[in-house]
């Protein structure tokens, strides 16, 4: 299945058993799948959840990603999410699928949607001749930035002091800070730009 082909599951579960139901705090159950693979929507592999138990779930598989992403609807602390960042990003290094460990993951997909014309970038006419020549940024034939990923020169792929802020839980990235004007959280590096002082300004206008 195309990566970029999104399913509703959820649409598939509501037309065989009804509507889904709620949480006693009213918050929509969320859709399971039992075996794992998200592409596998038969109807014996759907079960309605609640957040706490699809976070359980996934936590007991140590499916550290998973938990990340449904502990931002659940009320944990900054503390447990950036826990949950932490042992996500370490096991996305680990399985070779950090988006920081080359080129054969991080832009695999793009360079073939841009080979094959389905890239959204590619809309213009000098877009399409730089793709016909081979000059465009997105192929990584003559792009020192893919060059220096390549051959493993890259600063995001060769600093040790990024490697080991990302598996000791350092990481700007997974850092989890509550916005005290808007009470949002999120990452360091998205606080910076997006809360705090800039949030107080938006408040006090």
């Amino acid at each position: 299945m195309n990566i970029y082909t999104k399913i509703n599951f959820r649409k598939i579960y509501k037309d065989y058993y009804g509507s889904i139901p709620k949480d006693a705090n009213g918050r929509t159950y969320e859709i399971h799948h039992i075996d794992g693979n998200r592409n596998n929507n038969d109807i014996t592999n759907l079960i309605a959840v609640s957040i706490q138990e699809h976070y359980d779930i996934h936590y007991s598989q140590e499916d550290w990603g998973a938990c990340f992403k449904i502990a931002k609807r659940l009320e944990l602390s900054p503390t447990e999410k950036s826990e949950l960042a932490r042992k996500s990003a370490e096991e996305r290094i680990k399985n070779r699928t950090h988006h920081w460990l080359g080129p054969e993951t991080n832009y695999k997909y793009c360079r073939e949607r841009v080979n094959n014309g389905t890239h959204h970038f590619l809309g213009g006419e000098i877009q399409k001749k730089r793709v016909k020549d081979g000059t465009h940024n997105l192929l990584g034939q003559n792009n020192p930035t893919h060059k220096r990923i390549a051959d493993g020169t890259h600063n995001l792929l060769g600093s040790a002091h990024n490697l080991n802020r990302l598996a000791n839980g350092t990481h700007p990235s997974q850092i989890m800070k509550t916005c005290e004007y808007c009470n949002k959280t999120v990452n360091a590096m998205l606080f910076g730009r997006l809360h705090g002082n800039r949030c107080k300004d938006k408040t006090t206008k």
